[in-house]
Parts: structure tokens; sequence; C-alpha cells
């Protein structure tokens, strides 16, 4: 028997996820991701931070 999950996040503008729990990142910031499924649940805290490129300056002599 299957149990089909329900997907859901508190912060939609941090994160976003879908259908087979797959979370997609939308700004920096925190969210809770929360699944669903028979009664039960369960969360995790998500992070998403930007990553900061290195800049590298050439000068001519």
């Amino acid at each position: 028997m299957t149990v089909p999950v329900a997907w859901s996040v508190d912060q939609s503008g941090v994160a976003a996820v879908d259908s087979a729990g797959l979370v997609t990142a939308r700004r920096n910031g925190m969210a809770v991701v929360t699944a669903t499924a028979g009664g039960v649940s369960g969360s995790a805290t998500v992070t998403v931070a930007q990553a900061v490129a290195a800049v590298v300056r050439i000068r001519q002599s």
C-alpha cells in the first residue's frame, strides 16, 4: 500500500517544494519544509545562502 505524501514549506519566498519533495532555493533565508503522510509528519529547517564568487582584479603594468 502506497501512502501519498503532502509537502509544504512555511516560507515560500525562501524555498519551494514540489510534489516529489524536491526543494528549490528562491532567496536567502530559512524555511521549514514539512512532509505529511498517513497522519504522521516530519519537518526540516532549510537554510538558503547565496555563495559569493571571488573577485579577481587584473592590472596591466
